[in-house]
């Protein structure tokens, strides 16, 4: 399908997050990743996708705990996890 460009129009919308699923995007061994981090609501909808980078210290704070990166996205989104 094809793409069309449109004259400005502002589109507001309000939903709530209820989770989020992450995922390594792209992986650089021994330097870096960018997490891949899908927002989604009660609905099992997708809100919103964002892209984390994760680099120096921080990747290396990986290990082999993949919550980590949970943990890591969550945070940089300013989101809370549920315990």
């Amino acid at each position: 399908m094809s793409e069309f460009q449109v004259n400005n129009k502002e589109i507001v919308t309000r939903k709530t997050v209820t989770s989020i699923r992450v995922s390594v995007q792209n992986l650089e061994l021994n330097q870096g990743c960018t997490l891949r981090v899908f927002l989604t609501a009660d609905n099992g909808d997708i809100v919103d996708i964002q892209h984390i980078e994760m680099r120096g210290d921080e990747y290396k704070l990986w290990g082999t705990d993949d919550d980590y990166c949970v943990r890591f996205a969550a945070q940089k989104l300013g989101l809370t996890l549920k315990v």
